[in-house]
């Protein structure tokens, strides 16, 4: 919450930081190379899911966890379907 606040957040592994991507307005993307998850929680969790980023909610509740720059994309499209008053402008 301090870093990135309470809402709408896009959160990028170190295999996602590559990707070009554009983040909607309204969305705080966060980056999170290797070496500043300290504690290896995040590491785990890429594992786990076999994802590269997140999309995570303002209720702190993951989204979408998607595997390539795509599958984000394909997320997006489905975010803005669920949430069409949301109207996000594209940001670099």
């Amino acid at each position: 919450d301090a870093v990135a606040g309470h809402g709408w957040r896009l959160v990028l592994g170190p295999r996602a930081l590559a990707w070009p991507l554009t983040t909607p307005a309204g969305v705080t993307r966060v980056d999170v190379p290797e070496q500043d998850d300290v504690d290896g929680v995040l590491a785990r969790w890429w594992t786990r899911t076999d994802a590269c980023a997140a999309i995570v909610r303002p209720d702190h509740y993951v989204f979408a966890a998607p595997h390539s720059a795509a599958d984000l994309e394909a997320a997006w499209v489905d975010w803005r379907l669920q949430l069409p008053h949301f109207h996000p402008q594209e940001t670099p």
